[in-house]
């Protein structure tokens, strides 16, 4: 997967039926237990969609690189849904406030900038080891 194009078929495919369970979901189903899981789920997916093809595209300008990491792509949108459903999750708790959103987002950043840096220490040794046989 090395064109922005297959991410946006992707998200968009993601987006749409996650988009649709959603408004069947609130629509025809009381909200119990299983039903408040399956929404956390297409929460998830819906949000992953949506950042599918702007992350790509944000990799796509940015980035030295011909190609594209999906790898990293898709770590990257799935994070983004992650944190759409946990500040959900407490925003449904009456739990959410200003702090906690710093520290979910920051922390989330956090981590995706050291698998980031290990990436590039990862690709960057490859290299090296490469010009060295």
């Amino acid at each position: 997967m090395n064109r922005v194009s297959s991410f946006l078929i992707l998200g968009l495919i993601f987006t749409f039926l996650s988009a649709y369970g959603l408004v069947w979901l609130v629509t025809e189903r009381l909200p119990e237990l299983p039903e408040r899981g399956l929404m956390y789920f297409l929460v998830i997916t819906f949000f992953t969609g949506a950042a599918l093809p702007l992350i790509a595209w944000l990799y796509r300008r940015f980035t030295r690189k011909d190609e594209l990491d999906g790898f990293s792509i898709v770590r990257e949108s799935l994070s983004v849904g992650i944190v759409a459903a946990i500040l959900l999750w407490f925003q449904i708790g009456r739990a959410l406030t200003p702090t906690i959103i710093f520290f979910t987002v920051g922390g989330f950043v956090l981590v995706e900038l050291l698998l980031r840096m290990s990436d590039l220490f990862e690709s960057k040794s490859a290299i090296v080891e490469d010009e060295e046989e």
